[in-house]
């Protein structure tokens, strides 16, 4: 069965009074039948673009369920 949701990394630039301006990554999830509709997203997760992107994968991969975003997130920024 293929998964319902699509889970991808978007940047986004940010700034704050004592890093500057600086350029963090987020987790968008969509329904996979239509990904211009955003479920749920996560912003500033990560400096890491293929840190995040591994753990995006591992989502997709997995079937990951939308309910189970912030948990994983939560897991992820533990590590």
């Amino acid at each position: 069965m293929k998964s319902k949701y699509f889970y991808f990394v978007f940047q986004e630039s940010r700034s704050d009074p004592d890093l500057c301006d600086y350029v963090t990554y987020g987790i968008k999830v969509a329904p996979d039948d239509d990904r211009s509709v955003c479920c749920d997203s996560i912003s500033d997760v990560s400096l890491s673009e293929p840190a995040l992107a591994a753990l995006v994968r591992r989502c997709n991969e997995l079937e990951l369920s939308p309910i189970h975003l912030r948990d994983v997130v939560e897991d992820f920024l533990a590590r």
